[in-house]
């Protein structure tokens, strides 16, 4: 999902909730506590190229073709650890 997307999804979900002003509050107050520490995204700290590689990754893990077992990635793991 793009970081546009993602605003997007929030505001959607935070509109949906409009009535339930517990979970607003909640809400509010983990974004409020983030911003108060000065605290950064990691995103925000990676390049565009580096956004869009992890967007790309994350819609190929969707696709069930591209799924492995974990036998199969046990024995890649192996190979990759032995070069």
């Amino acid at each position: 999902m793009t970081t546009k997307a993602l605003i997007e999804e929030l505001h959607r979900l935070i509109d949906s909730k409009k009535d339930d002003e517990a979970i607003l509050n909640e809400v509010y107050e983990i974004l409020k506590e983030d911003n108060a520490e000065g605290k950064t995204d990691w995103w925000d700290n990676l390049t565009e190229e580096q956004q869009q590689e992890l967007d790309r990754a994350e819609e190929e893990i969707k696709d069930p073709n591209n799924l492995i077992g974990h036998k199969e990635a046990m024995e890649q793991a192996r190979k990759w650890l032995k070069k």
